[in-house]
């Protein structure tokens, strides 16, 4: 009885993990195709790259400590799990 207690528990956290997750994918490529229409309608947007690129920079500085690597440390830690990334690096991660 326990078996099936624990095996019905682990499917609904990974039910409810996969929705989180599915619906966070689908909010990136929403935004992702808004900004590509952006930037085809707004062609000159090009030209605001570097500027985009020092703020995201400056917002890593900010976020303070590991978060200085960037998205670097994201693939860091997919390649070697130590739980050094910030909770405070989704939304630049997700923006930058």
């Amino acid at each position: 009885m326990d078996t099936i207690q624990s095996m019905v528990g682990a499917i609904l956290r990974h039910g409810i993990l996969a929705i989180i997750i599915g619906f966070v994918v689908a909010l990136f490529l929403w935004s992702l195709d808004q900004v590509t229409e952006l930037f085809w309608a707004f062609p000159l947007l090009l030209f605001a790259l570097p500027f985009f690129g020092i703020l995201s920079a400056w917002c890593y500085r900010l976020a303070g400590a590991n978060a200085d690597q960037g998205n670097a440390l994201i693939v860091q830690e997919a390649l070697e799990p130590k739980g050094n990334v910030p909770l405070r690096m989704a939304p630049l991660v997700f923006l930058g």
